[in-house]
């Protein structure tokens, strides 16, 4: 027998073990660094035990579902500290824990925030509820979801709800943060009393997009530009009290528009989607003078670093419910944490925040003063090339 013959067998035995321990470290990757050990091996052999890799992988993991109905079947016999309910009928999935849920069940302000790329085969996206406790987000509830229709947010709300009456804890939620989704707010609408915040963050980035539509980027980015000093004006809308938008809006930035078709198209698309009656964003729901937790950024970097968890978009069911009873282990410690020290970089942010807002609540700032003050602390990062 060849040396090259003998230490494909010693690589072959130690990949398989490190294959049923280490079930989510990429096949490739795993068989690269061990066929590194050996002079004689090339990346040919990487690529063979590979296969073996898969093999010893399938052999502890169960039968996987072939489809969706079959995964809720599946799933409903399957033994998980986890597994909170599920809706066969809606094929939809709740993950949690007794404590996460009353922990949610008991905070003021939850936060929510869909991921489409960390999410089973069969599924449509992932949606995750967060509590914010003492300075962090905690992941409480999960949700596996086949569409994001009305219908199945409100599906899923009403499952949250019966999880929360079945809790011990009194429901002390007021306030639900969550992005620009119209059929997800529609749905809490209709399922709960909760006043909705739409995050910051993507309220900015909306208004961004349409400056860039309309072809106005190039004044927003040039300081001298009266246009572009308008247009960053409206950035410090959200900083207002929603009694106070139409007014400003009306007397402050209405009669300091640039001439310009442009310019008059922008106020129309803010009058029209976010001022106005019928609009779908009304004021009480984008403005927030709160200075802290004002965007869902905390929401989308979790399921940022949650996807880091796969080697694929579409995870083996199994292997996703390990990752998460991982991140509910960990908002469990979380729960128990003592108030958490911000940097000091945050620290400095909100203190500036809250002293113009109370500058102006006490007259200090005139409104366009306070407008331009704080827009330029909401302006949103610009990427573009």
């Amino acid at each position: 027998m060849s040396q090259k013959t003998i230490q494909r067998h010693q690589v072959r035995g130690a990949v398989k073990r490190k294959a049923e321990e280490s079930v989510h470290e990429r096949p490739l990757k795993m068989a690269c660094t061990e066929v590194q050990c050996y002079d004689s091996l090339d990346f040919n052999d990487a690529k063979m035990l590979r296969q073996s890799i898969y093999r010893a992988r399938k052999k502890v993991m169960p039968n996987l579902p072939r489809s969706l109905t079959e995964t809720c079947e599946i799933l409903q016999g399957h033994q998980s500290s986890i597994l909170f309910n599920i809706n066969s009928a809606s094929s939809i999935i709740m993950f949690a824990t007794p404590e996460t849920v009353r922990f949610l069940c008991s905070t003021k302000h939850v936060y929510a925030d869909g991921t489409f790329y960390t999410c089973p085969r069969y599924f449509y996206q992932l949606y995750t509820f967060f509590a914010l406790n003492n300075g962090m987000y905690v992941p409480c509830v999960f949700f596996l979801l086949p569409d994001k229709t009305k219908q199945t947010y409100e599906q899923m709300l009403r499952m949250l709800l019966e999880s929360f009456e079945s809790s011990t804890s009194s429901l002390s939620i007021e306030t639900i943060h969550i992005d620009q989704e119209a059929a997800m707010a529609e749905a809490v609408r209709n399922t709960s009393n909760f006043v909705i915040k739409f995050c910051h963050f993507h309220i900015r980035q909306s208004w961004l997009r349409k400056i860039q539509t309309l072809g106005l980027i190039t004044d927003y980015k040039n300081e001298e530009s009266d246009i572009g000093n308008w247009l960053k004006l409206f950035f410090g809308l959200p900083a207002l009290s929603h009694e106070e938008v139409d007014d400003v809006f009306a007397f402050c930035l209405m009669v300091k528009q640039p001439e310009s078709e442009k310019c008059e198209a922008f106020a129309d698309y803010i009058f029209n989607n976010y001022i106005s009656t019928s609009a779908p964003f009304q004021p009480p729901a984008w403005t927030n003078q709160e200075v802290e937790g004002r965007t869902t950024n905390a929401c989308e970097a979790f399921h940022k670093n949650f996807k880091q968890s796969f080697i694929s978009s579409k995870p083996n069911i199994f292997l996703f419910m390990q990752n998460l009873a991982h991140e509910i282990s960990k908002a469990t410690l979380k729960m128990k944490t003592p108030v958490a020290t911000k940097r000091k970089a945050d620290r400095d942010i909100e203190k500036n925040r809250l002293e113009l807002i109370n500058m102006y609540k006490e007259g200090y700032l005139t409104t366009e003063r306070f407008l331009k003050k704080f827009s330029y602390k909401m302006l949103p990062v610009l990427d573009l090339h």
